[in-house]
């Protein structure tokens, strides 16, 4: 998570920072924060961490040259109440998600009649055969 939330910041505060000069303060408090955080990324604290990355993708990609898929569970709650403040469970939920995301692979989410269910990944580049599996188990 570590790796992935500060590449997200500093990505997301480039791409709204191009577009506002630099200027968050129309986005929501929160956000704004989230921005300014990113903005503040040093060049060589992103290089290092795209290299992290890159070893993280590196393992995932020795992993599912292994196995053809990879289960994991997708999330540690099974419903969300509606209007419900959800920061914390959008925490956990992404520590569960963010693996998977970091790793660029394809995950399809398969629910539960109970529970939360699980995610279901398949090496890059294998969407069809992933997409054609999980079609059959249903």
């Amino acid at each position: 998570m570590a790796i992935y939330a500060q590449i997200q910041a500093s990505e997301a505060a480039s791409i709204h920072g191009a577009k506002t000069g630099g200027d968050f303060s129309h986005f929501e408090a929160s956000i704004a924060e989230r921005l300014v955080w990113g903005a503040s990324i040093s060049a060589a604290e992103l290089e290092s961490l795209r290299g992290r990355c890159s070893v993280f993708r590196e393992r995932m990609d020795g992993l599912l040259r292994e196995y053809d898929f990879v289960i994991a569970p997708c999330a540690p709650v099974c419903r969300l109440a509606a209007g419900a403040d959800h920061k914390e469970s959008r925490r956990m939920i992404l520590r569960y998600t963010t693996p998977m995301s970091l790793a660029g692979v394809p995950v399809v989410t398969l629910p539960a009649a109970e529970g939360a269910g699980v995610q279901l990944a398949a090496s890059r580049g294998a969407d069809a055969r992933l997409l054609a599996y999980a079609a059959g188990l249903g």
